[in-house]
């Protein structure tokens, strides 16, 4: 099936089917970016050094199966389609390990790094049995442009809401279960129980949505079987050539810087509201809340910004504030109120408005690749975002764990020391800008903007006319 023959504009129908499953996605996804370095390091009762070298060692774990299973969806034959099977398939296991993961078990601490790693790793399996087809699954509705900006400003709705759940509603559904009489250790086990039956119903509620978007691999990509050699080597083949297009590669730093800066920002943002505020459960839960809310005000500025400018700039422009304002929080840091809310309307900017732009500029890559080579190649291209965000996950993880272990962190302790809170203030504003800055060069080196993405769309109708009288007779 060509690109462009999904390339009419689709309904708000469709719209809402697709996006839906994106609030379950994101939730799982912030609640581990954001909470689980915390739940190691204060229930689990592990140190923020192998707390984070565990989650550092799964991102690799998570950056090797983000290819395999774009190659896996992209050569799918099933008759249900190339992306819905593997979502359908890992969606309920998505949910079990979860709550698995936020789990203490009664083990000696010298096993607890091994068996919160393990199931780490098939965490990040699932979820990208579940992310990578997903994602790929996008490019399939609609190949217009302004048509695709607006899909991905619903997309990020619900990624704002997915950001509430994720982020406000842990520390409250945890103090709320221990009124009710369960352990700490109990209440983190429930509450991750139930984000994770929420994610995996709304992802499954998309596979069932999405029926008639999704289409097995064309004949002459999964046709006939080949040695285990060959297809070895053509799998790396695929990704070597994808890593290899122009705009893949600014693409790539573009993520890995952005993504990397976001989970310092959220995972720290607990140890901060903690430590440095000395905020209850329940006034942290409301502060990660209002975390996001700026999203949602964000949201139709970018739009305006996006139909007049171009995705290039309108990150440069947000990036740049965000970036500037970091700064002067970190010369003035003064944990008080004015402080702490200056800190979530600039924090907000990094941990939203990369959700609102990149996730579309992958899909215009996956346009300039078949313009290019003629080849369809969503899943491939798509498990970059997320293979870039595997490495992120545990870089930022690793950085944070570091930068507390500096500090003197101790997660038993209910008063930290002023070394330890300064690195928490660290962590929160000068080295996420370091990342910021990475990003804001490699952006300006970007080459698609909406000129050159009319020019890449004209190239694929171009080519799909020339391809289209040869099907009949094959």
């Amino acid at each position: 099936m060509k690109q462009t023959e999904s390339s009419d504009k689709t309904s708000l129908r469709e719209k809402l089917g697709y996006s839906i499953a994106d609030c379950g996605i994101t939730t799982v996804y912030v609640l581990t970016g954001t909470y689980l370095l915390f739940f190691l390091t204060t229930v689990a009762g592990l140190s923020p050094a192998a707390a984070g070298s565990i989650t550092a060692l799964a991102a690799i774990w998570n950056a090797l199966v983000n290819p395999v299973v774009g190659y896996l969806s992209d050569n799918c034959r099933a008759r249900m389609g190339r992306r819905r099977p593997l979502m359908a398939a890992a969606a309920l296991p998505l949910a079990c390990l979860t709550c698995l993961l936020y789990t203490s078990f009664p083990i000696p601490a010298a096993c607890k790094p091994a068996c919160y790693g393990f199931l780490l790793l098939l965490f990040w399996t699932c979820f990208d049995l579940v992310f990578v087809p997903y994602y790929a699954l996008g490019a399939a509705y609609t190949s217009d442009y302004q048509d695709r900006i607006k899909m991905r400003l619903l997309n990020s709705f619900f990624i704002l809401v997915a950001n509430i759940l994720g982020m406000a509603s842990p520390t409250l559904l945890v103090s709320l279960l221990r009124a009710h009489g369960m352990s700490n250790a109990e209440a983190w086990s429930i509450m991750a129980a139930i984000l994770g039956i929420g994610a995996a119903a709304l992802v499954l509620l998309t596979v069932a949505a999405s029926r008639g978007k999704d289409q097995p691999a064309p004949p002459k990509e999964a046709d006939g079987r080949q040695p285990a050699s060959r297809a070895l080597i053509r799998f790396f083949k695929v990704y070597l050539d994808v890593a290899r297009l122009g705009p893949m590669r600014p693409l790539i730093v573009v993520s890995l810087s952005s993504l990397i800066a976001y989970v310092i920002i959220l995972s720290d943002l607990v140890y901060l509201l903690t430590y440095c505020m000395h905020f209850p459960a329940a006034r942290v839960s409301l502060f990660m809340m209002l975390q996001v809310l700026p999203g949602l005000f964000l949201l139709p500025l970018t739009g305006r910004l996006l139909r007049r400018i171009d995705k290039k700039r309108t990150m440069i422009l947000f990036y740049g504030i965000a970036a500037a304002g970091l700064i002067i929080l970190r010369l003035a840091f003064s944990p008080c109120m004015p402080w702490i809310f200056a800190y979530l309307f600039l924090s907000s900017i990094v941990t939203s408005v990369y959700w609102q732009i990149i996730p579309a500029a992958y899909y215009d890559v996956c346009e300039y690749d078949y313009a290019e080579h003629g080849v369809h190649r969503e899943a491939a291209i798509v498990s970059f975002q997320s293979f870039i965000e595997a490495i992120a996950e545990g870089l930022g993880a690793q950085v944070l764990g570091l930068a507390l272990q500096l500090g003197g962190f101790n997660g038993s302790a209910a008063v930290q020391s002023a070394r330890a809170l300064a690195w928490i203030g660290h962590a929160a504003t000068i080295v996420p800008v370091l990342f910021i800055v990475i990003m804001i060069i490699a952006m300006s080196k970007y080459p698609i903007d909406r000129t050159a993405y009319a020019k890449i769309l004209a190239r694929a109708d171009a080519r799909q006319a020339e391809e289209e009288p040869e099907q009949p007779q094959g």
